[in-house]
């Protein structure tokens, strides 16, 4: 798919045919497992609501491959951070169901903005399941009025979680994520970068939470912690660490917001 296509046309075989609109090139697939490829650009168009009334970009609604030709540095899937506190306006920017994959993109001003745990999670991705797999991905600024400003469940293999927030995990909810790098995300109530998840092979900086700067409520496995903050845990509050490297992680640098929108930055 390109946004450049100058004949659109189904079943979007081929570059000239291509779709502009990346859910028009889902939609059209009908082989599980199927490759769609996307071309460089920022694509902030279309939108379906699948759970809540928070709309996604990008709905995976069936077990296929979509991938950047060229990399997160030039292909952008841009959400919408616009809400009201019900979450109208709101868009993420990708919802995967389980045996998707998302592959080589920057997922940026994604939203989750609701009253209710399920809607207002999962800023940048929401994923139905570990199987649902997010790999060479940047998601960078979303934020989600409950859990996981940048992904909530799923599993994230080489990817960049940095500046998102979200009530808990401002970074990730309930991932696994191997060799990762999680910086400058922040939760207003626990874990800054990540909670209940599981990380392996990570660089965790720069976080920050009242509770856990850098991960509460999770399992860190060879991972490196630096320069988080929080009141309680300025490295990791109630998880396990094997064989981490802590540095320079801090207490009494975060405070907690009790209405649970957006946490303080830093």
């Amino acid at each position: 798919m390109a946004l450049t296509s100058a004949n659109p046309l189904p079943p979007y075989t081929n570059w000239a045919t291509a779709a502009t609109v990346i859910q028009d090139a889902v939609d059209a697939v009908t082989v599980p497992g199927a490759l769609v490829l996307v071309s460089n650009g920022v694509y902030a168009t279309g939108g379906r609501a699948l759970i809540g009334v928070v709309s996604n970009r990008v709905v995976l609604d069936k077990p296929l491959v979509l991938q950047s030709l060229n990399g997160p540095a030039v292909t952008v899937i841009q959400g919408s951070p616009n809400s009201d506190f019900l979450g109208l306006g709101a868009a993420r920017c990708a919802y995967l169901c389980s045996g998707a994959s998302l592959v080589g993109f920057t997922l940026t001003n994604g939203s989750a903005a609701a009253n209710d745990d399920l809607g207002g999670s999962g800023g940048g991705a929401w994923c139905a399941s570990p199987t649902a797999l997010v790999t060479n991905c940047l998601l960078a600024g979303n934020r989600a009025q409950s859990h996981g400003g940048a992904g909530y469940n799923g599993t994230y293999i080489g990817c960049t979680l940095a500046a998102n927030s979200a009530y808990d995990g401002g970074g990730a909810y309930n991932g696994a994520l191997s060799s990762c790098m999680l910086s400058n995300n922040s939760a207003s109530a626990r874990g800054g970068a990540a909670y209940g998840s599981a990380l392996a092979n990570c660089a965790l900086m720069a976080n920050s939470a009242p509770d856990g700067g850098a991960a509460c409520e999770s399992a860190l496995t060879n991972c490196t912690l630096s320069g988080n903050s929080a009141s309680f845990g300025g490295g990791v509050h109630t998880s396990t660490g094997d064989a981490c490297t802590f540095a320079s992680n801090c207490l009494g640098a975060a405070t907690r917001n009790p209405h649970g929108w957006i946490g303080r930055r830093r």
